[in-house]
């Protein structure tokens, strides 16, 4: 979908629509816990409005998830227009909507800056950084937005067949297959799905908090041992067994995690 600047900038005077893309990051957001978190700015009905609006533009992208046990639940993340339009609103968060709107209707990719019209050299300066920002910010999440790394732990899982946990005596799951739904792996103890939920919300923590311990079920869920192995395998993250088992991001990926 072709972005409208037209559609764009309508949407952005609405109220609750900064409100929802300042808590949009790399990882998909349940929409319960969109409504928890905005619900001392914005109404229920308003955030609805506001969602069908920045779905409709092209800014968010709406999924419905298998979370377990019949359990369907909306998401919401951001596109690779949405993000590229919060690192520039995020740039000029200072200005008011009425300059934003200016610059939204003035930048183009093949319009110099030295050609922009109704800007300032302070406001140029401004400009220039946030375009710069905008190019970094995509290059993060590029590398760490989930659709990406889903892809890659499923490759990762279809090359190797089986991930062996991080403990002192490693037990082995065997990869019985991969799906939307999540990874299906066969131990000792049996086979068991494990969905695509549960290792979403454990890579959601990681990206938050730069570490994941593999005993913190609330986080990480009951297959904990499986999921920090997993994510293990990703080229960005590390892990350590002493004292506990802890997978964490590795130091020169830690750059501005957070948009």
């Amino acid at each position: 979908m072709e972005l409208s600047k037209s559609t764009l900038l309508l949407s952005l005077q609405y109220k609750g629509t900064f409100n929802i893309l300042d808590l949009m990051g790399y990882v998909p957001i349940k929409y319960n816990e969109l409504k928890l978190r905005l619900k001392e700015q914005i109404s229920a009905r308003t955030l609805d409005h506001r969602l069908s609006d920045l779905v409709e533009v092209g800014l968010l992208a709406r999924t419905t998830i298998f979370y377990g046990q019949n359990q369907l639940l909306k998401e919401y993340e951001l596109t690779t227009q949405g993000i590229l339009v919060k690192a520039l609103l995020n740039g000029i968060a200072l200005q008011d909507r009425n300059t934003i709107a200016i610059t939204l209707k003035s930048v183009s990719k093949t319009t110099p800056l030295s050609q922009i019209p109704q800007t300032t050299q302070i406001e140029k300066s401004i400009l220039q950084k946030t375009l710069t920002d905008v190019s970094r910010i995509y290059r993060i999440y590029q590398k760490f937005n989930w659709k990406e790394t889903w892809n890659s732990l499923k490759r990762i899982c279809k090359r190797n067949g089986e991930i062996m946990t991080l403990s002192a005596h490693p037990q082995k799951n065997v990869i019985i297959d991969v799906s939307d739904m999540g990874i299906e792996v066969e131990t000792t103890k049996g086979k068991r799905l494990v969905e695509t939920g549960k290792i979403k919300q454990a890579y959601s923590w990681l990206l938050k908090d730069g570490k994941l311990d593999r005993d913190d079920h609330k986080k990480a869920s009951y297959r904990s041992s499986f999921i920090c192995a997993l994510l293990s395998k990703l080229e960005w993250v590390d892990y350590q067994k002493k004292p506990k088992i802890t997978i964490f991001l590795k130091e020169n990926s830690t750059n501005s995690i957070r948009i």
